[in-house]
């Protein structure tokens, strides 16, 4: 995307957005792939708006509680859980969740 061609003062309307967001799955797609709309939502406080149809990345803080960390446990041996899920694996060996299951 070339500035230039959307440098015309009031172009971004908040439907523009939400029109350039729509093409992406991901915040960080969207930023990866049209970093000026997306500092422009940030700057105007709509991200949040915008991306709400989005895939969320990373897991808001407190979501990996106990259960939902002795699920993933079960899913996966030792290794294979510090592999594939490193998050779950740090917070159970830290709250020894992970030994209580595996031995």
């Amino acid at each position: 995307m070339k500035n230039t061609k959307y440098s015309k003062k009031g172009f971004w309307t908040k439907d523009k957005c939400h029109e350039e967001a729509l093409k992406y799955n991901t915040k960080k797609d969207f930023k990866e792939k049209s970093i000026s709309v997306y500092s422009i939502c940030v700057r105007r406080k709509w991200i949040d708006d915008i991306c709400e149809h989005m895939v969320e990345l990373v897991k808001a803080v407190g979501y990996w509680t106990k259960e939902r960390c002795l699920e993933e446990i079960k899913k996966y041996g030792r290794t294979e859980l510090r592999k594939n899920n490193p998050t779950v694996y740090r917070k159970s060996l830290k709250n020894g969740w992970l030994e209580r299951i595996l031995f």
